[in-house]
């Protein structure tokens, strides 16, 4: 059984909350793309202007995951102590820079202005939220 968290405050940092904002608009985002709405020049890579559905299913995915980011990275914060979220936190940190890479390196320039720095931004909460310091700033 894990120990009980000790440190907790009961609020959520301020790089959490920021996470928890770039989540729900890049869910938004891609809610509206698996719905048909013409912004897929902004998304996996800008080949189309609607999605396929393939893409579609990508961006379903894309949502899920979007969920377990934010449920990880709650419960680091909230449970310093845990191994799980500790390391699971890390991981996270690595796809997110993979996720600067990609939009940097993307022919869309809509991914290239836009999501490469929401991807910067969210990369830097999560280091603060990895690092396990986000209320001792």
């Amino acid at each position: 059984m894990e120990p009980q968290q000790k440190s907790y405050t009961g609020t959520s940092s301020i790089p959490l909350r920021i996470t928890y904002v770039l989540l729900i608009l890049l869910g938004v985002f891609q809610l509206a793309l698996i719905f048909g709405v013409p912004w897929g020049h902004a998304a996996w890579g800008g080949q189309y202007r609607v999605l396929p559905k393939l893409y579609r299913f990508g961006s379903v995915s894309s949502i899920g995951l979007y969920c377990l980011f934010a449920w990880i990275l709650r419960r680091r914060e909230r449970h310093p102590e845990y191994k799980f979220p500790k390391v699971a936190s890390w991981v996270l940190v690595g796809y997110s820079v993979m996720g600067i890479i990609a939009n940097s390196a993307s022919s869309s320039r809509y991914e290239n202005f836009i999501w490469a720095p929401v991807s910067l931004v969210l990369t830097m909460c999560m280091v603060l939220i990895a690092r396990g310091r986000a209320h001792h700033q």
